[in-house]
């Protein structure tokens, strides 16, 4: 994971009253909803800058929330048991190991999450493996936002 700065970049200056890093940490604050928004406000829309951390944001949001998902379904069906017999029955260190595990996931994220909102902030752009690279594409493909 590296960082790059966005000044090489092309980008369109956005008429706004806000200034444009706080708008690109903006596009994280509430995860995929907020780079939804920036995807569908005219005047952000129109930034490729803003538009790769909303684009960023969601991939991003999403990712985490299956990943959390598949992690609490596991946690659930291990503490899960059925009476009288000994399908899904786990000991308490197997539960223990499972949610210590979901939390270092959780607090990966979380501070994942943060460090994209900090780099969007400082203009950098932080590159996770897969997803700035979706992002980016995605973010030329659609250049005047989602419509």
């Amino acid at each position: 994971m590296t960082t790059q700065s966005f000044d090489q970049m092309e980008t369109t200056q956005t008429s706004s009253v806000v200034p444009k890093n706080l708008l690109c940490a903006l596009t994280y604050l509430l995860g995929g909803l907020s780079g939804f928004l920036a995807l569908h406000l005219k005047p952000y829309a129109e930034d490729r800058e803003i538009r790769y951390h909303a684009w960023l944001s969601i991939l991003f949001s999403g990712v985490w929330f299956i990943g959390s998902f598949f992690v609490n379904l596991f946690v659930g069906s291990l503490s899960y048991s059925i009476p009288g017999t000994e399908i899904g029955t786990a000991s308490t260190g197997s539960i223990f190991l499972i949610s210590t595990v979901h939390f270092a996931i959780s607090l990966i994220g979380f501070l994942a999450w943060l460090r994209l909102m900090l780099a969007a902030y400082n203009r950098e752009r932080f590159n996770l493996p897969v997803l700035s690279d979706m992002a980016a594409r995605l973010a030329d493909t659609y250049p005047g936002g989602v419509m």
